[in-house]
């Protein structure tokens, strides 16, 4: 079983390609059709409860999804990425959460 813990689905971001808008229904075409069996959706500084749970939905079982975010960091010129992955069972509370 294979695993991808950086996923993008949305474009969220200035100079982001526009390839990172996928629709849940391409996105979750293109994970069946390989050997990866769970993922995190990590769109940078943005989490879509609602997008994460028709991915869900559509994968049906067949593969997980793990609901995350890609943080933009910067600090004294120097920019970064920090990933942050949570439990599906706490997505409402993680979307609550990154909305503050």
């Amino acid at each position: 079983m294979k695993i991808d813990i950086h996923t993008h689905t949305k474009k969220s971001k200035s100079g982001d390609a526009l390839t990172r808008e996928i629709s849940p229904e391409k996105f979750c075409e293109i994970i069946l059709s390989t050997d990866v069996r769970i993922i995190a959706i990590t769109n940078h500084n943005v989490f879509d409860l609602d997008q994460f749970a028709r991915i869900e939905s559509l994968l049906g079982g067949e593969a997980q999804a793990w609901p995350g975010i890609e943080i933009d960091v910067s600090e004294d010129g120097l920019r970064g990425h920090l990933l942050v992955i949570v439990s599906p069972n706490s997505a409402r509370e993680f979307s609550l959460a990154v909305e503050e």
